[in-house]
């Protein structure tokens, strides 16, 4: 703070109708009301930090101590380096805090300097993104040309630094945050809070001074408050930019702190006294503190402190123009970038991450982005907790329901937030349009199962057979839970309305209407399938419920002015009241969403003379105010460009990388019907300073999407997108120009995971079946598709282009043609892919032409290599698959033909049931052999149902099974009979299984007494060195160390050949 920001140093000092009220600091009520929220918010992401990932099990203990360790001594780190906080002044300055010497400050400061240096930890395992605050402190008038060039030159290439490293960066730039008639406590608490913020975000304030021949406002002392003067030690003499240097860096010894002081020089060049008048200091005791405070930080910290020079360009209107600031902006750059490597490493964020975590992590950036702030939700959140923590006794689902833009997103994120803090709940949630691909019910449920299923769990490959597992599968999760220690399992599902609508999806036939016990789910969604789906019917008979409904209404209209004066204080401004009763009273001011466009567009308008009359024209409703906002916004950044921009990235299918952008726009012409421009084209990208202000303009509708910081931009909001295509996708004929170039572009696109997640979606839209089947028969479109997240959709375009046994025809023959025309005379050349082929062809069920591939495949294979070669591991494990796929329609074949041989058609059940998910076929086998009196099929199909049933919440059901299993085989097999030796070995699998859950001693003995019979009835059956009786045996041998029978281990591990396969 300096000359410009103080009412006593201002050239118009007096209030006039024609103050820049516009431009208010915020009040001390707004600043506590922020210091709270940001206080509040910093415990729950250390709560959160602390707490183990509720989505993934239970953290091993020492990770947890190691996290708690690590954050006490970030605290008492902190806690050193603002030691300087807790000094009485008065009893440091033995009364002289209220001394009238304009320099006594200078005797006392160096007192409060902390003791030690801190030292900077790094975040290690650091989630999400985290937000950089840097200050920037100087006097203004004077430094308004380095500033400007840090806004416009240096930050960007700073904030485009941090965003690769998930850093998102916040400059706290104060120039005219300050407003003319604020007082001095606005004044000091304006700039010093922000202060305050950045400590909050990150301990240790990124700081940077630029010092010239200013000191700066200094205050009187009567002017200063006690509070003010307590908390930031303000001494008698010390102008607000002095006080920011103390309080940002010099008494905390800040390593983050750079200090920038410019030479004088230039002021040779200057010719105007006025302009002269606020560059020198004039007063006396003014030059000699500023000289005082020069020296201290040279000598405190001679690394951290800099002199540049600058170059004098001209004066003009009573202002003076500086350039040649290059190498200062380097030294600002190269500093803060080496701060902030230090303490948020690029390794910080962990491994290379699975598809688990990577839609994981998507998802919970987003979750962290959408709940930062929620005002007036109160009622909602409190309703919302007690269904969760059974207040409410209704076991269904429920359901979050209001119109778009009313703050349902936000309102889940939080609620999220806050269960992620209670370890008694493990929490999935999903949120549906957030990230590419999770409008894709298989996505959906795909991402459940990786969360809840058990490893080495066959998932269901196709969505027809997902939905029909779904119920299973929520019922599995919810017993899991319990079996883990949690109390409950919570489901959050966001935008049910957003996904896509195919087959049954908005019909919500895969979500449980009645919950498992344990089981709460919490979803959104606006008017429609998906609601009326979730509704009672109206003339329903029966007492009960399909779900418990929470409306979403309007907010309050002291919420709404609430949320203003919070969006607006972040930049330092605030409406008087009238305008602020005209802004809440407008009929969409209900909706946060309509607010916040609202407030981003009033706060870049530059005539505070004409605001009221600005608030009374905002269009009421919330499309037309997006139409408002983005025409302002195509005329003020670039036109065509900035239309381009929201064509292509409402277009797109999954957001554009910035990259893609550059590259699209440089692509002529730029929209239907504009001109040719001749220095562009296609090969080229757009340079980057006309992407920059096409940037800025969009950038508060723009939201990173996908893997978070990829660069990849979609819509923040679905709105937006409605908004856009009303404007400019209003008719098929533009939709399809846009599809065209899109699919031009991704043609020639060299990377095959965004080729292959763009280029079909645009031939489909374009309805081009022919250009799009010779896409797919690449062979590299089809490696690159026919994965797990992305085969579904594949299925959907050959649905689209005509049906799968087109699919299975053209591919057979591409592949007979790529095999011909690549000359791939050797088996392994071509194998491979012809065993994908086929394991595409069984998932879409065209098992005759799988077949016969997978036995030329095998046949071929086994001529060259052998029988037992790993070469045939692929294609027998294909055909493994196929004959599973292909049981279904065995068992109504056998029924047709052989109903009557009861005897022979159970064990044709017992095959089919080894393949099935579920029990139903052994359940038959069952029933039918007990109908014959058949033991020896009764017998089998028991311990195979218990094999099925070994994760079941009641153990004795399977238990009861396996005992009655084991006395039938005993009796009607005998001891020594392999079947007697695999009820044996499926029941002591069960007992394990559990004992690595809950550890309980006796499940771990009674499993090694069913091994040690297993291995007895082996050795006798099958011979002690049989690889099934060496398996066995080695179970029974790691069983004994568990339990601490080292020596009975030893006995057994001297009976094992020391080099054995099965080993």
């Amino acid at each position: 703070m300096g000359s410009g920001s103080s009412k006593k140093n201002k050239e118009t000092s007096t209030k006039s109708s024609g103050n820049n009220t516009w431009e208010n600091a915020k009040s001390d009520t707004a600043v506590k009301n922020h210091e709270k929220n940001s206080t509040e918010e910093n415990k729950e992401k250390k709560i959160l930090a602390e707490k183990p990932d509720a989505m993934q099990n239970q953290t091993a203990l020492s990770k947890e101590t190691k996290s708690a360790e690590a954050s006490n001594q970030r605290k008492k780190t902190n806690d050193d380096h603002m030691s300087w906080m807790e000094t009485d002044l008065s009893e440091l300055m033995g009364g002289l805090e209220l001394s009238d010497d304009p320099c006594i400050w200078e005797q006392y400061v160096d007192d409060l300097i902390c003791k030690r240096k801190p030292e900077i930890s790094p975040e290690k395992e650091r989630r999400g993104w985290k937000t950089i605050r840097l200050f920037v402190s100087s006097t203004f008038k004077d430094m308004n040309n380095e500033r400007d060039y840090l806004v416009k030159v240096i930050f960007p290439q700073l904030r485009e630094w941090c965003e690769e490293r998930k850093l998102r960066l916040v400059e706290c730039d104060l120039r005219w945050g300050v407003p003319k008639d604020a007082d001095t406590r606005e004044t000091l608490t304006a700039c010093l809070s922000e202060l305050d913020r950045c400590r909050e975000e990150n301990i240790y304030p990124y700081f940077l001074s630029l010092v010239s021949e200013r000191f700066g406002w200094v205050p009187k002392i009567e002017e200063v408050p006690n509070d003010i003067r307590a908390r930031y030690k303000w001494m008698p003499g010390m102008s607000v930019t002095t006080s920011e240097i103390m309080v940002g860096g010099y008494w905390g010894q800040n390593r983050n702190a750079l200090f920038l002081m410019r030479t004088p020089d230039y002021l040779d060049h200057v010719k105007d006294e006025q302009v002269k008048s606020y560059l020198i200091e004039k007063n006396d005791d003014h030059r000699h503190s500023l000289c005082t405070l020069k020296k201290k930080l040279r000598t405190k910290y001679p690394k951290q402190v800099h002199d540049y020079s600058c170059t004098y360009e001209k004066e003009a209107d009573g202002q003076l123009f500086l350039s040649g600031f290059e190498e200062m902006g380097q030294r600002v750059l190269q500093h803060f970038k080496t701060m902030l490597s230090l303490q948020y490493p690029t390794d910080s964020l962990g491994l290379s991450p699975t598809l688990k975590d990577v839609l994981n992590l998507e998802h919970e950036t987003f979750m962290f982005q959408r709940s930062q702030v929620l005002l007036g939700r109160e009622e909602s959140v409190k309703k919302i907790n007690s269904y969760i923590d059974d207040t409410v006794k209704e076991h269904v689902p429920m359901v979050l329901a209001g119109f778009p833009g009313s703050g349902k997103s936000a309102l889940i994120a939080y609620t999220v937030k806050q269960c992620l803090t209670n370890k008694k709940y493990k929490v999935f949630y999903h949120f549906i349009g957030a990230t590419p691909g999770s409008t894709d019910l298989f996505q959906i449920l795909q991402r459940f199962f990786l969360e809840f299923m058990p490893e080495g769990t066959k998932m269901p490959e196709d969505l027809q057979e997902m939905k029909r597992y779904a119920h299973t599968m929520f019922k599995y999760a919810a017993q899991v839970a319990k079996k883990e220690g949690y109390k409950k399992i919570v489901v959050f599902l966001d935008a049910l309305n957003q996904m896509d609508d195919d087959g049954d999806a908005h019909y919500l036939v895969w979500l449980p209407k009645k919950l498992p016990e344990g089981m709460r789910i919490v979803v959104s969604t606006l008017e429609g399938k998906c609601l009326n789906s979730l509704r009672d019917d109206p003339d329903r008979k029966t007492d009960k419920k399909k779900s418990i409904e929470l409306s979403v209404d309007p907010l309050v209209k002291s919420i709404r002015k609430n949320i203003v004066c919070k969006i607006l204080a972040e930049y330092n401004k605030r409406l008087d009241d009238e305008q602020l009763e005209i802004l809440t009273d407008k009929p969409d001011a209900g909706r946060p969403l309509w607010l916040t466009v609202a407030c981003e567009d009033l706060r870049v308008f530059g005539d505070f003379r004409k605001l009221t009359q600005k608030i009374r024209d905002l269009p009421i409703d919330m499309i037309g105010l997006l139409e408002v906002v983005l025409g302002r916004i195509v005329k003020d950044h670039g036109n065509e460009l900035v239309q381009a921009t929201l064509c292509l990235v409402e277009t797109s299918r999954f957001g554009l990388l910035e990259t893609e952008l550059l590259e699209l726009l440089a692509m002529q012409p730029s929209i239907p019907g504009a001109k040719i421009v001749d220095d562009l084209s296609f090969k080229g990208r757009l340079p980057m300073a006309k992407w920059a202000l096409v940037y800025v303009g969009l950038r508060q509708f723009l939201r990173p999407c996908g893997s978070s910081g990829e660069g990849r931009l979609d819509f923040h909001h679905r709105t937006m997108s409605k908004a856009v295509r009303k404007m400019y996708l209003s008719n098929q004929v533009a939709q399809h120009w846009w599809h065209q170039r899109l699919t031009e572009y991704f043609d020639k696109c060299t990377d095959m995971e965004r080729k292959a997640e763009e280029l079909p979606y645009h031939l489909e839209s374009s309805a081009d079946k022919e250009k799009l089947k010779e896409v797919l028969l690449s062979q590299d479109m089809f490696k690159e598709m026919y994965k797990d997240n992305s085969k579904q959709q594949l299925m959907k375009y050959w649905r689209f282009i005509g049906g799968y046994q087109i699919a299975s025809k053209s591919y057979y023959d591409s592949l007979k043609r790529f095999i011909m025309d690549n000359n791939l005379t050797e088996v392994l050349d071509w194998a491979p892919i012809q065993s994908k082929t086929a394991s595409f062809l069984i998932d879409i069920g065209e098992y005759a032409i799988a077949e016969d591939m997978l036995n030329e495949v095998i046949t071929k294979l086994i001529e060259k290599y052998g029988k037992d070669s790993k070469e045939l591991c692929e294609p027998t494990y294909c055909m493994v698959n196929l004959l599973y796929k292909k049981g279904n329609y065995w068992t109504q074949v056998h029924k047709k033909y052989f109903s009557k041989d009861k005897q022979y058609l159970g064990r044709v059940l017992l095959s089919c049931g080894y393949f099935e998910r579920g029990t139903s076929c052994l359940e038959e086998a069952m029933k039918m052999f007990e109908n014959i009196n058949d033991q020896q099929g009764l017998a089998v199909a028991l311990y195979m149902l218990g094999e099925k049933n070994q994760y079941h919440s009641d153990l004795s059901i399977p238990t009861e099974m396996f005992k009655k299993s084991m006395g039938l085989c005993s009796s009607v097999f005998g001891k020594f009979h392999l079947n007697t030796a695999r009820c044996a070995q499926l029941h002591g699998q069960m007992l394990w299984n559990n004992w690595t859950t809950n550890h309980k001693p006796e499940f771990l003995e009674n499993c090694l007494v069913l091994y040690q019979q297993e291995v007895e009835i082996l050795c006798e059956v099958q011979g002690d060195l049989h690889p099934n009786t060496v398996r066995s045996r080695e179970d029974v041998i790691i069983i004994l160390q568990r339990l601490g029978r080292d020596e009975e281990a030893k006995k057994y591990q001297d009976q094992q050949p020391k080099e054995h396969s099965a080993l």
